[in-house]
């Protein structure tokens, strides 16, 4: 799961750090329409966080809810460079946002449900902590494809580890061991 912590926080930083490059190289636009698509993702994340993640997991279980998640980030992901009008990238920023908002908070809440609670408080601050070398490591690996396969190739990468996780979660619902 700390893993995929770590996944989750290095695929949300290639969108926060190449976004922005695509906007202005493919479409020509500028930071007020970045700082837009940032919010919507923000709004997107918050929505479904605060009032529909508890739903679905009910309906799909916690697994099943995060890999959706990594799913609809996935999607979004690689839609970005199909996408040549701004209201189309919203939108895919709004899919992305739900997809973020359904994956990180059910993750450190499945690290909260399997974790002792003597330690409970000390596993969800190394969860942060991976989060963080996450973000640190998204430039890292996102860069080389920068330059091997252009933006389009950050996003294709992206969206395929996004899938991975997703596809991770799904088999690890369907085992015996499943949560």
């Amino acid at each position: 799961l700390l893993l995929l912590v770590v996944l989750t926080a290095a695929i949300m930083y290639s969108v926060v750090i190449y976004a922005p490059l695509y906007l202005q190289e493919m479409l020509g636009l500028g930071t007020v329409e970045n700082g837009i698509l940032l919010a919507i993702r923000a709004l997107g994340a918050a929505l479904i966080s605060a009032f529909a993640s508890k739903k679905i997991v009910k309906r799909l279980s916690i697994n099943g809810a995060i890999a959706l998640g990594f799913g609809l980030m996935g999607l979004s992901l690689f839609s970005i460079p199909f996408f040549q009008q701004f209201l189309l990238l919203l939108t895919s920023a709004l899919v992305f946002g739900v997809g973020f908002g359904l994956v990180l908070p059910n993750l450190y809440s499945s690290l909260s449900n399997i974790a002792p609670k003597a330690v409970r408080s000390s596993i969800l601050a190394i969860a942060i902590g991976t989060s963080f070398l996450g973000q640190f490591i998204s430039p890292l690996l996102f860069s080389p494809i920068l330059a091997a396969g252009g933006l389009t190739g950050v996003f294709n990468t992206a969206a395929v580890l996004a899938l991975l996780g997703g596809f991770f979660l799904a088999l690890r619902e369907q085992s015996p061991l499943g949560n």
